[in-house]
C-alpha cells in the first residue's frame, strides 16, 4: 500500500509511483462519510470505510 499525503491526478509523480509499484486500487481519503469512484481506478473515501475495508480483506495490505 501506498499512502501519499496529497491529492494526485493524472500525469504527476504519485501517479507514476502508484505505476511503478503496480497499484490496481488507489483511494483519496476524506473528512465525509460516502465512498464514491472518481476514475475507474480511484475511490473517493471516508476514513472509517477504508479501515473498514483494510480489516475485512477487502483491500490487500502485501503483494505476498
Amino acid at each position: 500500500m501506498n499512502i501519499v499525503g496529497d491529492a494526485a491526478g493524472p500525469g504527476n509523480v504519485n501517479s507514476a509511483i502508484c505505476d511503478d509499484v503496480g497499484a490496481t486500487l488507489k483511494y483519496v481519503i476524506y473528512g465525509g462519510s460516502d465512498e464514491f469512484p472518481v476514475s475507474t481506478d480511484v475511490t473517493v473515501i471516508s476514513l472509517p470505510r477504508f479501515i473498514k475495508k483494510l480489516e475485512s480483506g477487502l483491500i490487500l495490505r502485501s503483494r505476498e
